[in-house]
């Protein structure tokens, strides 16, 4: 059974590193087995969950201004390949 406090270790320390889930080092679990369970996490909307709480926490404390937001299209397909 995977504990999941190292499977998210092993998660955070991959995409702060941004390793291959290949080079994880061993003390998160099994590579393999870590990689799974993100992608589990990942169809049940864990990652997505987290990120609307930390955005409702931040703006009850700061306060989100959308007036000055703007969207980088550098991650978009243009619009003929």
């Amino acid at each position: 059974s995977l504990d999941d406090r190292k499977v998210l270790a092993g998660v955070i320390y991959h995409l702060r590193t941004g390793i291959s889930w290949h080079d994880l080092p061993p003390m998160f679990g099994a590579k393999s087995s870590v990689h799974k369970r993100f992608q589990e996490w990942v169809d049940a909307g864990v990652f997505d969950k987290i990120y609307a709480s930390i955005l409702i926490y931040y703006n009850k404390k700061k306060g989100i201004r959308t007036k000055r937001m703007a969207a980088d299209a550098s991650y978009s397909r243009a619009p003929k390949g």
